[in-house]
């Protein structure tokens, strides 16, 4: 997380935002971004699933899910 957004919360959100439709235009899957009891988590939403993001993946930094899904392509999980 960069110093900023620790300071400004609401810019790691608005980047986390910004990340997720880029992610669902290009392969249908979303970030979901959840504030939790220890900061922010952010989940990769299957756009066939259920809505229940339990089972997803997940990451507690956005630069490490960017870094993790730079090559996801979502064609593994039809």
């Amino acid at each position: 997380m960069r110093l900023i957004e620790k300071l400004f919360p609401s810019l790691l959100i608005r980047r986390a935002a910004n990340y997720s439709s880029q992610l669902e235009e290009d392969t249908g899957f979303s970030l979901r971004t959840v504030e939790g009891e220890e900061g922010f988590m952010f989940f990769l939403i299957d756009p066939y699933g259920d809505g229940d993001d339990s089972n997803s993946d997940w990451w507690s930094d956005l630069d490490d899910a960017i870094f993790d899904l730079s090559d996801f392509d979502g064609g593994s999980y039809e």
